[in-house]
């Protein structure tokens, strides 16, 4: 049997051991401890700050076949990027040949706010005999889809913008408006004015073809009579 001080000991050895054993199973390294943030990463999918979706591979203008020039500049004009056809046909040393010269004047009048319905119509039977005259069916129904876009958006705009400048130029007198207003409208200038003066004013009467009368109260309409 084990004395007094024999179980002192052994019991002390046996704490020790506990606490040894703890330590080592609770020790790790720093990697072990700590949780590693990884950094978010970009998208592998990286687009270049140059990507052209029209540029068809990476032939260059000298390498690329007169069909597959045209589709790059229809593409251009179809993503709105005008400025970037006229451009790439220059570059392409193109923009003598009919069918690029067709579509630098089409981008021209698309960037004109000032182009009206007539001149969009005329562009529209360009287009249309481009499309006639093209072999590649697919360029040509390019070709056919961008002269009914046209129609349908720029032809429209220009139509209503016309319409809209018509009515601003060629109006009918109203009662207040000046004389000056008058003979800028529809009735113009009159045949004949009747003038009387008295103590409350001037009081004039404008004669107009099939008898008709504007009549003023101190250079404004007061009246009208058709």
């Amino acid at each position: 049997m084990f004395g007094k001080k024999q179980k002192t000991c052994i019991f002390c050895l046996i704490c020790l051991s506990w606490i040894l054993l703890l330590t080592a199973c609770g020790t790790k390294t720093a990697d072990e401890t700590q949780v590693k943030v990884i950094p978010e990463t970009q998208s592998s999918i990286v687009v270049e700050e140059h990507y052209d979706p029209c540029s068809l591979g990476e032939k260059t203008l000298e390498q690329k076949t007169e069909d597959e020039l045209k589709t790059q500049a229809l593409c251009y004009f179809q993503n709105d990027w005008q400025s970037k056809e006229k451009d790439f046909v220059i570059s392409a040393n193109k923009q003598n040949e009919k069918f690029f010269k067709v579509l630098i004047d089409c981008a021209s009048a698309y960037t004109d706010s000032s182009t009206t319905a007539d001149e969009w119509l005329k562009i529209i039977d360009r287009i249309s005999e481009l499309q006639k005259e093209e072999t590649n069916s697919s360029i040509a129904t390019t070709l056919l889809y961008l002269s009914a876009d046209l129609l349908n958006t720029k032809v429209s705009e220009a139509v209503a913008k016309g319409r809209q400048e018509y009515n601003e130029k060629y109006y009918d007198p109203e009662i207040g408006m000046t004389k000056d207003q008058v003979e800028k409208s529809r009735w113009g200038k009159p045949e004949d004015v009747n003038t009387t003066i008295t103590k409350y004013g001037v009081h004039e009467q404008w004669v107009y073809y099939r008898d008709k009368y504007i009549y003023f109260e101190d250079g404004i309409v007061t009246s009208i009579q058709e």
